[in-house]
C-alpha cells in the first residue's frame, strides 16, 4: 500500500511544481526572503563536480545543532560539504555561522526538483536531519547512488503515535537510508517498529550537547548589552513564543519589588516577531530597546533589551544570572535548553518540553534545571534564584558538567556516516 501511495505522492508533486514559483513570488512580496535562492528550491542548485557530502537542515535551530557534525566532517577530509537549508532564516544562519563552506536551499519534494537537484549536485552522501524523511528526495538520492542517512534522529512522545499511525507510509522511505543514527535507546526503539532496518539503526546520542562556546560579538554590539547589564541584575528569556513574552515582562514587575535592580533580555524564537513584542514589553508598562537600533545610553536605560537579531542569543545567555527557555508553555514542543546549561546558567523552564525530552531530564537529573508548572511560577522561581546565589551557582555548575558529559555525538555520527561497516569505508 505504501508504495502505492508514494506513487500518488509523486504524481501530484509533479503536477503542482509549476505551480510553486507562483507561491513563491507572490509570498515574496510578504516575506522577501522567500525569493533568495529560489531556483534551487526547483532543483536549479549550483553545479558541483566535487561529489559533496550534503548536510541538509530545515531551519536555524538544526542549522545551529549541525555545527559540530560539519566541522567532524571537514576534519575528515574525505570530502567537501555542502549545506542544503529549508527555510530562508536558516541558509541566513548557515552562512554566517560557515562562510567558507558552500550552502544552498533544498529542493522542495517533488521527484523533478530532486532529480535535477541531486543531478547537479551530486552528493557522494547525504545526511537528512532528526525527522527529515522526506520521500521523493530519499528515492531519488537512494537510486543516484550516494548514500543517505538520517542523523540526530528522534521521535518524541507526541510525534511517535502520528508516525505510527502512517507507518505503512514511512516505511519504505525508511528502508532505503543506510543509516539511521539516533538519540535515544528509546527513538531506536521507534525508528525500527516503523520500519527501518534493524541493523542500520545505531544509537549516537543528541548533537545538542555538542554546544560550541559562541564567539561574542564584535566591540561595538558588546557595547550596548555592557551597557544594559552594567549595575542591574540581569535575567534572560531566551526563543519564546506568544505569549511567552507577556509572561516574562509580568515576572519582571513582579521581581522588582524587590530586585529594583533586575533587567530582562529577552529573544523571541522568530525575530520577525520582534514589533509585537516590542509593543507586548510596552503593555506591561516597561521601557524596551531594540539591540538592532539601540545605541548604548538607550539600552542603559531601558528596562528589556529585545534581541531581533539572530546569532546572539547562545553569547548572550551568558550574560544572566538566570534563565527561563520558551516553547514550553502550551503545544510548541520547547526549545533549546542546553545553550543557557552550556554558558553555565542557571535554568528554568515550563511544562511541555516533549520535543526535548532527552535533554530536559538529563539536566533535571544533574539537579541543574528547574521545571515550573504554570506561568504565576516564574516570577516565584527567578526571585528564589536571585535571593539564593548559592543555589544558583549549585544549578549553573550541574548544567554546565552535565553538558559536557554528554559530548560526541556528532563525531560518533560521523563516524557511523564515514566508515559504515555493512558497506567498506566511505568512498
Amino acid at each position: 500500500m505504501g508504495l502505492i501511495v508514494y506513487a500518488v505522492y509523486f504524481v501530484l508533486g509533479a503536477l503542482l511544481l509549476p505551480f510553486a514559483p507562483l507561491v513563491v513570488w507572490i509570498g515574496g512580496y510578504f516575506r522577501p526572503d522567500w525569493r533568495n535562492d529560489w531556483p534551487a528550491r526547483f532543483g536549479f542548485a549550483p553545479r558541483r563536480a566535487d561529489r559533496p557530502i550534503v548536510v541538509w537542515c530545515s531551519s536555524v535551530g538544526e542549522v545551529n545543532t549541525a555545527q559540530r557534525l560539519v566541522r567532524a566532517l571537514l576534519a575528515a577530509g574525505r570530502a567537501p560539504v555542502l549545506l542544503a537549508v529549508y527555510t530562508p532564516a536558516g541558509l541566513r544562519r548557515a552562512r554566517e555561522l560557515f562562510p567558507g563552506v558552500a550552502a544552498t536551499h533544498a529542493p522542495l519534494d517533488s521527484l523533478p526538483a530532486t532529480w535535477l537537484w541531486l543531478r547537479r549536485v551530486r552528493p557522494r552522501a547525504t545526511l537528512l536531519f532528526e525527522t527529515e524523511i522526506w520521500p521523493a528526495f530519499i528515492f531519488t538520492a537512494a537510486r543516484s547512488g550516494g548514500r543517505v542517512a538520517l542523523v540526530n534522529g528522534r521521535l518524541s512522545d507526541r510525534a511517535f503515535p502520528r508516525y505510527r499511525r502512517l507507518r505503512w507510509f514511512w516505511r519504505p522511505a525508511l528502508r532505503r537510508l543506510d543509516v539511521v543514527a539516533v538519540q535515544t535507546a528509546e527513538f531506536a526503539a521507534r525508528f525500527r517498529e516503523l520500519g527501518a532496518f534493524a541493523e542500520r539503526v545505531r544509537v549516537a546520542g543528541s548533537f545538542k550537547f555538542d554546544i560550541e562556546p559562541p564567539a561574542p560579538p564584535p566591540a561595538t554590539i558588546r557595547a550596548v548589552y555592557d551597557a544594559f547589564v552594567a549595575g542591574r541584575r540581569p535575567l534572560v528569556a531566551g526563543s519564546t513564543h506568544d505569549p511567552e513574552e507577556k509572561i516574562a515582562a509580568e515576572a519582571l514587575r513582579a521581581l522588582r519589588a524587590e530586585f529594583p535592580d533586575a533587567a530582562l533580555i529577552v529573544a523571541p524564537r522568530h525575530v520577525e516577531r520582534a514589533e509585537q513584542v516590542a509593543a507586548v514589553v510596552r503593555e506591561a508598562g516597561l521601557t524596551v530597546a531594540r539591540r538592532s537600533t539601540a545605541a548604548p545610553a538607550q539600552a542603559a536605560q531601558a528596562d528589556v533589551l529585545l534581541l531581533d537579531v539572530i546569532g546572539e542569543l547562545s553569547w548572550a545567555y551568558s550574560l544572566g544570572e538566570a534563565a527561563f527557555v520558551g516553547g514550553s508553555f502550551g503545544d510548541r514542543g520547547g526549545q533549546n535548553m542546553l545553550e543557557p546549561a552550556a554558558a553555565g546558567v542557571a535554568v528554568v523552564i515550563g511544562p511541555r518540553t516533549p520535543n526535548f525530552q532527552l535533554e530536559a531530564a538529563t539536566l533535571q537529573a544533574a539537579g541543574g534545571l528547574l521545571v515550573i508548572a504554570r506561568p504565576e511560577d516564574l516570577a516565584p522561581a527567578l526571585s528564589g534564584l536571585l535571593r539564593d546565589p548559592v543555589r544558583r551557582a549549585a544549578m549553573a555548575a550541574a548544567a554546565k558538567e552535565a553538558v559536557a558529559a554528554h559530548r560526541g555525538a556528532a563525531d560518533r555520527t560521523a563516524r557511523l556516516v564515514l566508515d559504515d561497516p555493512r558497506s567498506g569505508n566511505f568512498p
